[in-house]
């Protein structure tokens, strides 16, 4: 424990250094590693927690318990409409704790999520079981499609971000809508290798706390990118420093699409429903009060 502690806490103030954009900045970068050297651990005392109640727990119930330490509540809507069977679940990505929120909706503990080969993910190794790796190799992008279409195929659970990247929060800007343009297609490429998937859209909303976004030293990034990482891992500080669990988070199911069906109808064009579907849970807040999972 003691050497996976000292290594997620490292790889914890390796982003700090990145979220402050200290890199290359030696004085910086040793203050960030020792004034922030004990929220680093704690939030890694965290992760590993997490981990090890993934392996007692199964993962839907270890997501649900870890996220009560960052966010009021987890409301869900939509959750009924969800077949079981194999499904791939695609998902904005708004970051902070957006995929624990995730993780503790989909109620599949048999999840397999896409993700990038990150040390932090990489570092705690029950959740690295449920997770498939991309990386830059081609050969590897090959094995991971898939790796991932032999699980839906036997009746499995997939997640994919298919931004890639970090998004605006739905609640935040009402410019969240333009990421889709960025979606690349990969329900079409996993509904070929498994023809009986079901695709459900998922929007996940509310992560982001406006008190740390609208910080000055944070609106004087250049960049929306750099300024949601710094907000981010602000937002971060002040839960694991002050106990402090700001938003309310709400995640709402798109409408299943039925592969099998729209191949039957003769229509091909897949990623256009998808889109169409996400638009729709991205633009509209849901009504209602939800189901509380935490």
């Amino acid at each position: 424990m003691s050497d996976a502690l000292g290594n997620l806490t490292r790889i914890n103030l390796d982003d700090l250094v990145d979220a402050f954009g200290w890199q290359g900045r030696p004085g910086l970068m040793r203050f960030v590693h020792t004034v922030l050297r004990l929220p680093a651990r704690n939030f890694a005392l965290q992760m590993l927690r997490f981990d090890a109640l993934i392996a007692e727990q199964g993962l839907t119930q270890a997501a649900c318990l870890t996220e009560q330490l960052y966010a009021k509540s987890v409301r869900v809507y939509g959750r009924t409409g969800v077949p079981s069977g194999p499904i791939l679940f695609l998902a904005n990505h708004p970051g902070v704790t957006d995929t624990l929120a995730l993780l503790a909706s989909l109620g599949r503990d048999d999840l397999q999520a896409i993700a990038l080969d990150r040390p932090f993910l990489i570092s705690m190794p029950n959740l690295a079981r449920h997770l498939a790796f991309v990386t830059d190799q081609t050969a590897a992008r090959v094995a991971l499609v898939r790796k991932i279409g032999m699980h839906l195929r036997q009746g499995g659970a997939a997640l994919t971000f298919p931004a890639g990247r970090n998004e605006i929060d739905p609640d935040f800007s009402t410019q969240a809508a333009r990421s889709l343009d960025a979606w690349i297609d990969s329900a079409s490429a996993f509904a070929r290798l498994a023809p009986d998937v079901v695709i459900v859209p998922v929007c996940v909303r509310g992560v982001y706390w406006r008190t740390t976004a609208n910080l000055p030293f944070v609106r004087r990034r250049a960049s929306a990118d750099e300024r949601q990482l710094l907000g981010s891992a602000l937002q971060l500080l002040a839960s694991i420093g002050l106990g402090i669990r700001p938003v309310h988070i709400r995640i709402q199911f798109g409408t299943p699409i039925q592969t099998s069906a729209l191949r039957s109808a003769g229509l091909v064009d897949l990623h256009s429903q998808v889109l169409a579907e996400m638009r729709r849970l991205v633009t509209s807040a849901p009504a209602g009060v939800g189901e509380e999972i935490l």
